[in-house]
């Protein structure tokens, strides 16, 4: 019988020959391999491997080698147009409180500098300047491990948004307002250290949810945005809203900010509608209002090692108490000073007056704080804060940051920590 020989090249068929010892003038015919006799059966079953090899036209190493060079070809393509960061701040201390409650308090805190997080930033490249982005970060307490923001995974925030060559960028989902995005930088110490229970939010303590979040590019030193949160109430377009605007110019060393903010229904809005009782200074209000209404400006000058901040926010609780308003106006002021490129220290004064219009009282708060950090690595930094507060005027007692109250009408804050970047 005729068997048909298969076109097989050069390379192929000399392998074939020193893989079955033939002559280098034999043919290679497409006979199966088990027809042949071989007097040693593992030597037999090697040659049969090799010979379906030989047919398939690859050899493992050659099949390995195109299946990594297509990932690597994939991966490089990916990476090209696209970057996801993992991220995240550590930051946990001991506190000494003079007044909590009634007594004095050492304790574990976290986050009293910046809140502990962890999160994944991402980018693509969609090409002509334009990309896609995303957060989604979570807050946890450090000592407890617990989720904060009420438990949610990534109460934080959690947006997805476009980024455009000229136009600035959109973004939807949980973010902060423009207070935090214009007020922060020049205002701001710290989360514990802003106004009475962090008020105005310029220290980056609320989110709003289902915000649709628009941000300019800086032309010339100057840009703006503006933020809307959807209620979600059905009937009730208002309900459970907040909107947001700000602006900020910087020129040379000069830096300016303005921003206003409105939340309805701010005790559930912001608060998830829990920890009024525990808010000394503003919980009887914030429970009752029917919005929250921010205005605030502020600017920092930097000169060398130096800098300084100032600025003031008016805060109203509309319907506040009895159906009256119930104001509160925040003044504070801040320099620092970089002692060694890893050394800083600060220091800051804050002044808030209120006012209650349904019985007429005008609570006060007096608070400085000092505060020094030293960085050990570019990642990791230990820090000192010092902060008093004396309330005067109709407020019966005091209440630093987000802390507990105090039972008298003063409070002191020591505490010391670490926080690590990643």
């Amino acid at each position: 019988m005729t068997r048909s020989v298969l076109p097989v090249s050069r390379a192929r068929t000399d392998a074939t020959h020193a893989a079955f010892r033939l002559p280098s003038n034999a043919p290679v015919s497409a006979v199966r391999v088990e027809s042949l006799a071989f007097p040693y059966r593992p030597r037999a079953d090697a040659l049969r491997r090799a010979w379906r090899m030989h047919r398939c036209g690859v050899t493992h190493a050659a099949r390995a080698t195109r299946a990594a060079l297509g990932l690597a070809l994939a991966t490089y393509g990916l990476a090209a147009h696209a970057e996801v960061t993992l991220y995240g701040i550590v930051d946990e201390g001991i506190s000494y409180t003079s007044n909590q409650g009634g007594g004095h308090a050492y304790q574990m805190r976290s986050g009293l500098l910046d809140g502990s997080r962890f999160g994944l930033r991402g980018t693509e490249d969609l090409g002509g300047g334009y990309r896609t982005f995303f957060t989604l970060e979570n807050g946890f307490d450090t000592g407890t491990g617990n989720f904060q923001q009420n438990g949610r995974m990534f109460g934080r925030q959690a947006f997805v948004g476009i980024d455009t060559p000229s136009y600035g960028k959109v973004s939807f989902g949980t973010q902060y307002d423009m207070n935090v995005e214009y007020l922060f930088p020049v205002m701001a110490l710290g989360r514990v250290v802003a106004t009475i229970y962090d008020l105005d939010n310029e220290g980056a303590n609320r989110r709003s949810p289902n915000a649709i979040k628009y941000m300019s590019p800086t032309l010339g030193g100057f840009s703006f945005g503006a933020l809307y949160s959807l209620g979600g109430q059905a009937g009730d377009f208002s309900r459970n809203s907040v909107w947001s605007i700000g602006a900020g110019y910087k020129i040379g060393i000069v830096q300016l900010a303005a921003a206003a903010t409105t939340v309805r229904n701010p005790y559930q809005t912001w608060y998830d509608g829990t920890g009024a009782a525990s808010i000394a200074t503003i919980g009887t209000y914030l429970a009752q209002a029917s919005t929250l209404e921010t205005r605030g400006a502020g600017a920092r000058v930097a000169v060398g090692q130096w800098s300084g901040k100032i600025g003031m926010t008016h805060n109203v609780f509309d319907n506040g108490l009895a159906g009256q308003n119930v104001r509160f106006d925040s003044y504070m002021v801040q320099t620092d000073y970089r002692i060694q490129p890893n050394w800083s220290v600060s220091g800051a004064f804050e002044l808030t007056r209120g006012k209650v219009n349904a019985t007429g009282q005008k609570p006060a708060y007096r608070q400085v704080d000092l505060f020094t950090l030293y960085s050990l690595s570019k990642r990791t930094d230990v820090y000192f804060l010092l902060a008093y507060q004396r309330a005067g005027g109709d407020a019966k007692v005091a209440q630093i940051g987000l802390i507990p109250a105090s039972s008298t009408r003063s409070q002191l804050l020591a505490h010391a920590a670490f926080r690590v970047k990643f």
